[in-house]
């Protein structure tokens, strides 16, 4: 009887040992990969070219003789690219950059956006931004259209808000405030809002337009009671907002003297619509270098520049500069295409 528990025991251990076998291993994690690091674009010359923005000689000057230096340290420093020579120059107008740009004589030029457009350039990589109170970039510049508070400021409010489209006569029909033809927010993008919208009218069909020399007289004006209706910038109300309901004793941040005002400036210029966004200037490459990867090291030294170098901005033709995609910038052929 021992015998026969000793060889069932027996038994019963080979069987769980077997099945312990056949029990399959659990494999290692796969070890990952070590990460590849990118070669950076390497550069025997960068040749970049700016018109003269009305810049004055010392202004032009010393950018030509500092930018060279400094361009070649930020771009090497970003790891992305390594430049053995920078050479800056000024082109004699932007229709010459522009063109130099085309014809493969400069590898960077900076140029206004509605050059860029009419002259049909080669390649934008970067255009104009505002740094906003919350540390990000907002590309471009869009309008506000705006209704004044006045009677029939406040019957084109109505007609907004209920959802119907403005009819060309009840525009035709307000007393529009707007800034002069040079400024994008208070003029440009509305003069392209009406074209897309209105087969083809401009401001200049309007029937009561008054230009304004800056963005205080314009608000001044519509607190006053002198104009129905508006174009501003779209941030232009945030900057108004302290001095809207300032007594007109009082002056506000810059100096501004109070409109004098009692209501909220966001309840008494309420918005009738947004216009498409448009831009003041392009950083354009040769179609190669944008196949190469240098947008993200010239976004990377512009940045720095911007935060480090601004009086040198200036000189390039804004303070900010961000990404932009082609079809952004196809409301500013659209403008410039109006002539």
């Amino acid at each position: 009887m021992k015998k026969v528990s000793l060889l069932l025991a027996l038994a019963l251990l080979l069987t769980l040992t077997a099945c312990r076998k056949k029990e399959p291993e659990t494999p290692a994690p796969p070890t990952p990969p070590e990460p590849v690091e990118e070669e950076p674009l390497r550069m025997e010359e960068l040749t970049v070219e700016f018109p003269r923005n009305g810049l004055s000689t010392q202004q032009l000057a010393d950018a030509v003789k500092t930018l060279p230096n400094l361009l070649k340290t930020y771009f090497d420093e970003t790891g992305l690219a390594e430049v053995e020579r920078v050479t800056v120059t000024v082109g004699s107008s932007p229709a010459a950059t522009a063109q130099a740009l085309k014809e493969g004589n400069i590898d960077l030029a900076f140029l206004p956006a509605e050059v860029f457009a009419e002259e049909g350039s080669e390649t934008a990589l970067l255009a104009d931004a505002r740094l906003l109170d919350d540390g990000s970039l907002r590309a471009g510049t869009r309008a506000l259209i705006c209704a004044a508070p006045t009677e029939y400021g406040g019957q084109l409010s109505g007609r907004a808000s209920s959802g119907k489209p403005l009819s060309r006569n009840e525009l035709g029909r307000a007393r529009w405030g707007v800034l002069d033809s040079a400024s994008l927010g208070g003029y440009g993008c509305f003069d392209l809002w009406l074209a897309d919208n209105y087969q083809g009218d401009r401001v200049s069909g309007l029937a009561s337009v008054t230009v304004y020399g800056s963005y205080d007289d314009l608000f001044r004006a519509a607190a006053n009671g002198e104009i129905d209706a508006l174009t501003i910038r779209d941030d232009a109300r945030t900057d108004a907002a302290e001095v809207w309901t300032l007594d007109n004793t009082r002056t506000g941040a810059g100096g501004v003297r109070g409109y004098g005002r009692t209501e909220s400036i966001w309840d008494e210029l309420p918005v009738l619509d947004v216009t498409e966004t448009l831009y003041t200037t392009v950083a354009a490459v040769r179609p190669e270098l944008a196949e190469n990867g240098f947008a993200p090291a010239l976004e990377r030294v512009l940045q720095r520049m911007s935060e480090e170098q601004p009086e040198l901005m200036v000189v390039l033709g804004a303070q900010c500069f961000a990404p932009v995609t082609d079809a952004e910038l196809n409301p500013t052929r659209r403008l410039a295409a109006l002539g």
